[in-house]
């Protein structure tokens, strides 16, 4: 059985007999069952986490956690991000960044250039951001005012994103990072982003999820 589906199952074990209040106050001291639980499998674990990002099916928007800690602000971000990875670029360190990727910001916000054409994705970002804010909401304004882009791959790949974002006269047009994946990374280099990508920044014994 997957790590997933015993989680599943633990779940659908606690929520099928509702427990009384008196019962819940009863046993909150007592130390959490999945404290004493045997540690699933590492490999299996580590596929899974692969494949997906765990964190998506179980997020809570952080307007209904504010007050509960310190740090939790209203779910309006800094820095709103959209990736666009050509993951054949760079050798290994395509594939290994854009599940890096995946991880830190989860799929919906990693586009891959094999699947995923900019001109239609940012088009349909920028209506759905503006119908938004015509029905009033604020952190849509605040998303489109702020929204950046990060362009990974080769001088053609942040050439065609640059070229993208022109034609469709995106307003604001949001700032562009590049991260230079391809053979030569002129284009990023002249824009003072460097022309190396090196693997070991994505290393797993470098990174904390």
């Amino acid at each position: 059985m997957s790590a997933l589906s015993r989680f599943q199952q633990a779940g659908d074990a606690a929520t099928s007999t509702p427990a009384s209040p008196r019962r819940i106050y009863r046993y909150i001291s007592r130390r959490p069952a999945e404290l004493e639980a045997p540690p699933v499998d590492q490999a299996e674990y580590t596929a899974y986490r692969t494949a997906t990002d765990l964190r998506e099916p179980y997020r809570v928007p952080l307007s209904y956690l504010r007050d509960t800690k310190k740090f939790v602000v209203p779910d309006l971000p800094e820095a709103p991000l959209i990736v666009f990875i050509n993951s054949r670029s760079g050798g290994r360190a395509g594939p290994a960044l854009t599940e890096t990727l995946f991880h830190a910001l989860g799929h919906s916000q990693v586009y891959d250039l094999r699947e995923y054409r900019p001109g239609p994705v940012l088009q349909k970002i920028y209506a759905n951001l503006a119908a938004a804010v015509r029905n009033g909401d604020r952190a849509a304004h605040v998303v489109r005012s702020r929204l950046r882009i990060l362009a990974a791959g080769g001088d053609g790949t942040v050439s065609w994103i640059l070229n993208t974002i022109r034609e469709l006269q995106l307003d604001p047009a949001p700032a562009v990072a590049v991260m230079p994946l391809g053979t030569g990374n002129d284009l990023s280099l002249s824009f003072g982003w460097g022309n190396t990508f090196l693997h070991k920044w994505i290393a797993v014994s470098t990174l904390a999820w």
